[in-house]
């Protein structure tokens, strides 16, 4: 990875053209599921999520993989999973 001074690695961070789809930034994209033509299409998406493939919407989405990029970048790690947590209370 090539060096570059924080500010510019905060702008352009997880802007690759694959998560934007030729816009400046990432797509946004807000989903729940996805669908698939077959379950074995679904399947195979799931075992190459790693390698950035949609398969599921509330954490393999181009959003996410931008996000998990970003992140990457940021920490000078390789790969990164990002997880959703769900926080109940009681009064």
């Amino acid at each position: 990875m090539q060096q570059h001074n924080l500010s510019t690695t905060f702008v352009h961070a997880g802007r690759k053209k694959r998560f934007s789809q030729g816009s400046v930034n990432p797509v946004l994209q807000r989903a729940s599921s996805l669908l698939f033509d077959s379950i074995e299409d679904k399947k195979h998406a799931t075992r190459r999520r790693a390698k950035g493939e949609l398969f599921y919407g509330r954490r393999g989405t181009l959003t996410h993989f931008a996000l998990q990029d970003l992140m990457c970048e940021m920490e000078g790690g390789g790969r990164l999973l990002s997880l959703s947590l769900w926080y109940s209370s009681s009064n």
